[in-house]
This record gives structure tokens, sequence and C-alpha cells, in this order.
């Protein structure tokens, strides 16, 4: 008798909304498309996502003379397995370099400390080529840019 008051009181409950899971490979790409504009913008390079399936290019993101982009999308972040990844996929020709963000947070990048002038340079190079400085923080949509002067 008592599990059929249950099982009435269930049937009258609305149904509960399932959030829909985002494929990690699906938000992969998204965020190396997301990095690709975010230097696009920073430096008026023309970056594009790498074409990985095709097995032409090894990177996530093209178009950063010197600097091997490895973009990782994660809530927890291996540090030191995406630079081993980076590194291994550089080849030793490209700086390597990890971008990374976790949902709601700005961009951060993870280089190895003895590669760090050689990515200054390349960095540097990349603002000379464009004539431009740039001035301002890249900031997540919800939260203000907060302005830097560089020189």
């Amino acid at each position: 008798m008592v599990a059929k008051k249950k099982a009435a009181a269930c049937s009258n409950d609305k149904p509960v909304k399932k959030k829909k899971r985002i494929n990690s490979r699906d938000k992969g790409a998204v965020g190396e498309r997301e990095l690709a504009g975010e230097f696009n913008r920073l430096f008026g390079t023309s970056a594009r996502r790498g074409q990985q399936f095709s097995g032409l290019e090894g990177e996530d993101v093209v178009g950063l003379d010197g600097i091997h982009v490895e973009s990782k999308r994660v809530e927890n972040l291996n540090v030191h397995k995406a630079i081993a990844q980076a590194v291994r996929d550089s080849k030793e020709l490209k700086v390597p370099a990890v971008f990374h963000r976790k949902n709601r947070t700005d961009w951060l990048v993870t280089v190895r400390l003895n590669d760090l002038i050689k990515f200054a340079e390349c960095v540097r190079n990349l603002v000379k080529c464009t004539d431009k400085v740039p001035t301002v923080k890249a900031a997540h949509k919800s939260k203000p840019a907060e302005v830097y002067d560089y020189c």
C-alpha cells in the first residue's frame, strides 16, 4: 500500500531537465577556434585551427611563427603531460607552448623556463610584424578588460 502511494506521488513530479553534455572533442575544437580568434585580435595574424584529422598539421592552432601551439580547454589540466605533448609534437622546430583555460576564465600560457627567451622573441616578432602593441588584457566576456602598458 505504501509503495503505491509513493509511485503516485512521483508520477506528479515535473520531469528533471538533464544538462546537455558537451563532447570533449567539440569543446576542444571550439577552444582552438576561440584561441585563434584571440591571436588574430591581439597580433593581427591570420591564425586558424590546425587540420589534425588529415595529418597535415600537428598543431592545434597554426599561424604563429616559431611557436608550436597546444590548446587545452579543460577544467583539470595535467600541465606536465600537456607540455610533454607539445614538446613531442613540436619536433624541436618551434617553441612548445600550452595555451589553456577553464570555463569562465582567461587564457593562460605555459612554456618551459628554458624556452622563455625564445618564446618572448617570437611574441615580440609578432608584435613588430603588425606594428601593433597589445595594450588590453584579454578578458572573459563577463569581466571588463584591464588595461596594461607594455612599453
